[in-house]
């Protein structure tokens, strides 16, 4: 997505590391040269945010927002039935050792085995209201100032994986000038 300022090829990142830090680059494919992530990313940072006052761009974004909504549903959708897969076999489990172990061990299968239906019921009752959510339309799919209003707040806050979410799904590719600062933005979408 990022282009080298000197031979025109597209970057990759990497990370260095010593005794105490992580240091994350970007290194071109053709020439090899590397220039620092945070400083580039920090820069298409501020770019996005100087352009939240414009409403087109915030019109053009809640297509993607819907998209990355509707993903973070179908994937807790998934982890909560794998979770309660888990939890099924765990309590098969514990149900054939309460036929093999003596009568002493019995009352602490059956607490775990009680434990583990509660915890069943929490995932059938998050799953239950995904469901009924997704039926009746009430998820976080509002509007175009919605989008909007999140975008500010996950540019602000400091978790990095959502940050890079916003990075992958905005924009196309950026170009580095010769000293590896930020030229230009192209952005998967029109903006004026």
């Amino acid at each position: 997505k990022m282009q080298c300022p000197s031979c025109g090829s597209f970057m990759y990142s990497f990370t260095s590391n010593t005794a105490s830090k992580t240091y994350r680059y970007y290194r071109c494919k053709g020439c090899r040269g590397i220039c620092n992530a945070d400083h580039i990313e920090n820069a298409v940072l501020f770019r996005l945010q100087e352009s939240l006052h414009d409403e087109c761009m915030i019109n053009k974004l809640t297509p993607f927002f819907t998209r990355l909504d509707t993903l973070n549903e179908e994937n807790n959708m998934t982890l909560l039935r794998k979770e309660s897969e888990k939890l099924q076999t765990l309590m098969d489990k514990y149900v054939l050792l309460l036929d093999i172990k003596a009568l002493d061990t019995n009352e602490v299968i059956l607490t775990k085995i009680k434990n583990l239906e509660n915890r069943q019921k929490e995932i059938h009752s998050l799953i239950n209201n995904l469901l009924t959510a997704e039926e009746s339309n009430v998820l976080t799919k509002s509007t175009p100032q919605s989008y909007g209003d999140k975008l500010k707040h996950i540019l602000i806050s400091d978790n990095k994986d959502e940050i890079k979410v916003i990075i992958d799904t905005c924009i196309k590719h950026i170009t580095l000038s010769s000293n590896k600062t930020l030229k230009e933005i192209f952005f998967c979408f029109d903006i004026k």
